[in-house]
């Protein structure tokens, strides 16, 4: 009789026993569950919500870096309609500057580089001559050198990013200067930025905290397909 009243208790004990086990396994698959529900019903629209925040973003950076280059183009229009400086510089390139007059223009130059925070200035003629240069970086890069040659009256010329031969990175702006009627430039004067100063710093800032935030600047895709980051 003992035996027989055991058996029934022992039975409705693991019956309760496994209840809660199935209680408990379903509880613990409640959290992943429902995260997993949480991100199939969310992702798509937390995903649509980061490429509109990374379009608005390019956009600003690309905003931004157009009223650069139109800024900078607006001080090579101020220099090219400079008509003071233009004869002293047509009568510099033709040895007719005196040298006081000479050093005048120097200082010009200085202040220029300093005023609007260039790397170089340089006045060159056509062929690649350099009569006067203030700044640290005031060597011609090759590849800018043959468009001096090329110059029309009136047309500013922007060069693309590119690296001297001592890893520095800089955009030049070659300015035609003629006097009167002349229908070819008598110099060009050589405006230099360094991309380090402005462009470089405004990529890397991140308008939102972002722990992986990154612009990147790239160049067309080249003759071979290549894409090149600037």
């Amino acid at each position: 009789m003992p035996h027989s009243n055991h058996t029934p208790h022992k039975a409705a004990l693991a019956g309760r026993l496994w209840v809660l086990g199935l209680l408990f396994v379903g509880l613990m698959l409640v959290v992943p569950l429902a995260g997993v529900t949480v991100i199939q019903l969310y992702s798509p629209q937390v995903e649509r919500e980061t490429f509109a925040n990374l379009q608005a973003i390019a956009k600003l950076k690309a905003a931004q870096m157009e009223d650069w280059l139109s800024e900078r183009a607006g001080d090579a229009a101020v220099i090219m309609g400079d008509d003071t400086l233009a004869l002293q510089l047509s009568a510099l390139n033709a040895g007719r500057l005196n040298t006081q007059t000479t050093a005048r223009v120097q200082r010009h130059l200085d202040n220029v580089a300093q005023q609007y925070g260039l790397a170089g200035v340089l006045v060159a003629t056509t062929d690649g001559r350099t009569l006067l240069a203030s700044g640290d970086h005031i060597h011609l890069n090759p590849t800018v050198q043959p468009q001096l040659e090329r110059m029309q009256v009136g047309q500013v010329w922007r060069s693309p990013i590119y690296r001297d031969l001592n890893g520095d990175v800089h955009i030049d702006w070659l300015v035609p200067i003629t006097v009167g009627a002349e229908t070819k430039p008598v110099v060009v004067v050589v405006v230099r930025l360094d991309v380090n100063r402005f462009l470089y710093p405004l990529l890397q800032t991140w308008p939102t905290a972002s722990p992986s935030g990154e612009t990147l600047l790239l160049r067309r895709p080249l003759a071979d397909g290549r894409i090149q980051a600037l």
